[in-house]
């Protein structure tokens, strides 16, 4: 879930001057949160609506380049790497996790150059990001303040709304919302080894298991 509302409060930053810039293909768009005010608790829930619906998988005359890829399953990049004609993906060797980032890039290191001394491996640094096709980010994607927007500590008022819908400590918890959610991201939970939000623990998990732990020879 932390990861999922990272990337919303990141894409709700990247599409907004977008969506000022074309309002007459919105009207013709089947994402219903674009209707709410960008911060509000009401986008957060139509977002997620609009994510579990398929809308954004039906949305061509849209903005299919704003679905934040960021948001999908971190498992459905696995599975379309494994099925890809251009990769010829065998197998993986490595999985690190975004909560171990730093350790994680040493185990890579070592992996990738050995135990050569000196060190070839560069260190790892938490403010370098990519920008891709994100003109004019870079001025808000600083060393100082990298992802302002989705950042935990920076207090981004979408970042909040989409955090108080998926609050599981919350009494009681949106359960429609975070129980979507869960299913939507169940392989991720069930393929890194996740623990699953306590409302989503009676979900039937009976004969689920990860499509790709063959592929994967040692992490």
């Amino acid at each position: 879930f932390t990861h999922f509302i990272s990337a919303y409060s990141d894409y709700n930053f990247k599409a907004a001057p977008r969506i000022k810039q074309d309002e007459e293909m919105m009207q013709r768009c089947p994402q219903t949160h674009l209707q709410w005010p960008v911060h509000s608790l009401n986008r957060a829930q139509a977002y997620i609506r609009d994510y579990v619906s398929g809308a954004f998988n039906a949305s061509a005359r849209c903005f299919v380049h704003l679905t934040n890829l960021d948001m999908l399953p971190q498992s459905a990049f696995l599975v379309a790497a494994l099925n890809s004609p251009v990769e010829h993906v065998a197998g993986f060797d490595f999985i690190g996790r975004l909560e171990n980032a730093s350790r994680d890039w040493d185990r890579l290191g070592r992996k990738v150059v050995g135990a050569t001394k000196p060190p070839v491996w560069p260190a790892f640094e938490e403010h370098v990001y990519g920008f891709g096709e994100c003109r004019g980010c870079r001025r808000y994607y600083t060393a100082k303040s990298s992802h302002v927007h989705s950042n935990a500590a920076a207090g981004s008022p979408a970042r909040l709304a989409m955090q108080t819908l998926l609050n599981v400590t919350a009494q009681p918890p949106s359960t429609p919302y975070v129980v979507a959610m869960c299913r939507v991201l169940l392989y991720d939970y069930v393929c890194f080894g996740y623990s699953l939000p306590a409302p989503c623990r009676t979900l039937d998990l009976n004969g689920l298991s990860c499509p790709f732990t063959a592929y994967i020879v040692n992490t």
